[in-house]
């Protein structure tokens, strides 16, 4: 599972630079006195930033996807690992920093359910698709992204509350 390896690292890599350290700065500003009046629109602005950010990486994955594919052998199956990435590493993003923001809050078991839930979720997915639908490297990318989706929207209500529609 060489393909595996290479989109593995590849999410991984990507999902941290593009964050443009974002996350690591709530836990600043978050532990500033200066900054504890304007913490939630401090929040709400990285919020709507990485929004921005991701919807503009995701567009740029899409218009840049074939000239992208044309340099491999196997297109079709490139193509669809390409996409999916995208929309982990996109999602990835966002849940660093809801992540960071869990950290910044010292809310422990929040942050640790979280990493379990996502855990529990892919490793019950990728039994599911490789054992019983019997699919191969795209199964382990559909879990990732089913279970970063999930934590998403179970952590998005909890983030919302600790907003506050104003730029800062």
């Amino acid at each position: 599972l060489g393909i595996y390896g290479i989109l593995d690292i590849t999410i991984n890599i990507f999902s941290e630079f593009l964050v443009l350290g974002l996350p690591n700065a709530i836990i600043m500003i978050n532990n500033m006195w200066e900054y504890k009046e304007t913490q939630k629109e401090n929040f709400f602005t990285i919020f709507i930033f990485m929004v921005m950010f991701c919807i503009l990486f995701i567009l740029t994955s899409e218009v840049s996807l074939p000239f992208i594919i044309q340099y491999f052998q196997d297109t079709q199956n490139f193509q669809i690992y390409f996409r999916i990435s995208t929309y982990v590493i996109t999602f990835r993003m966002l849940n660093n920093l809801f992540f960071n923001k869990l950290r910044a809050d010292e809310k422990s078991i929040l942050y640790t359910s979280g990493n379990l839930i996502k855990l529990c979720i892919n490793v019950g997915l990728i039994a599911y698709f490789v054992i019983v639908l019997n699919l191969k490297v795209v199964a382990i990318l559909y879990a990732y992204l089913i279970s970063e989706v999930i934590l998403f929207t179970i952590y998005l209500p909890i983030m919302i509350k600790q907003m506050s529609p104003k730029f800062y």
